[in-house]
């Protein structure tokens, strides 16, 4: 058993005392049985704050799981505004922060979306499939994504960071953190770093660009792919 597990495990055992405290002493077990089977579906995040999904990996990946059933039939053809986007993701988990979709967007399209005071309507449209995959990979991966900004975030404003120091951190984090810090599968690490060490880049890669070129890994988007069938994994 993982760190990971073992946090999962603890989280599920002090939410269940939670979620049954004020549950007639008789009707607990039933309560129990009827949080576990939630749990099991995955449908227990829904209706949760950003901060109860972030709480456990399995969580997380619930969260995966139910963004994936809140979009099942649409095609990469599909596009929305992010108003649209976001309203869908409020459904689900009511008062879901608007900064999140923001980055989404951001990273879809590279550029900065300009309503960053609250959702409103945009010409500017986007795949839904796209942003879902991106928002799921910000989700699921979060911790380990905060880790990396730090690091970049330690070099300046810049976000910049020279490729052979980017290597031996990341070669440190999965050596030291694999069993702790639930990454990326490492073979996307070591592509988006081999891709850009191979081009023109004058030896250093941007936050962004290290982002995007780990999440749009085929082996990370089958990690994503994976978890739309998340409850049978169980």
């Amino acid at each position: 058993m993982s760190a990971n597990d073992d946090s999962d495990a603890s989280f599920f055992l002090v939410d269940l005392m939670r979620s049954i405290e004020n549950v007639r002493a008789d009707d607990q077990v039933n309560a129990a049985i009827a949080y576990f089977k939630s749990a099991a579906l995955c449908t227990h995040i829904i209706g949760s704050n950003l901060a109860y999904i972030q709480d456990s990996l399995h969580n997380r990946k619930s969260f995966v799981f139910c963004l994936h059933q809140a979009i099942q039939g649409y095609d990469e053809s599909y596009q929305v505004a992010p108003s649209e986007f976001h309203a869908i993701l409020d459904t689900l988990f009511p008062g879901f922060p608007w900064s999140l979709v923001l980055e989404a967007v951001h990273a879809a399209t590279g550029d900065t979306f300009t309503s960053s005071s609250g959702p409103s309507e945009s010409n500017q449209r986007f795949s839904v499939i796209v942003l879902s995959k991106i928002l799921s990979f910000q989700i699921l991966y979060e911790e380990w994504l905060k880790v990396i900004e730090d690091l970049f975030k330690g070099e300046g404003k810049t976000m910049v960071l020279n490729l052979h120091r980017l290597r031996t951190h990341m070669e440190d984090l999965q050596r030291n953190s694999g069993t702790t810090l639930f990454q990326p599968p490492f073979t996307a690490v070591v592509s988006a770093l081999d891709s850009y060490e191979s081009s023109r880049n004058g030896g250093e890669i941007s936050y962004q660009r290290f982002r995007s070129s780990v999440m749009t890994h085929d082996a990370v988007q089958a990690e994503l792919n994976l978890l739309q069938n998340y409850p049978s994994m169980l």
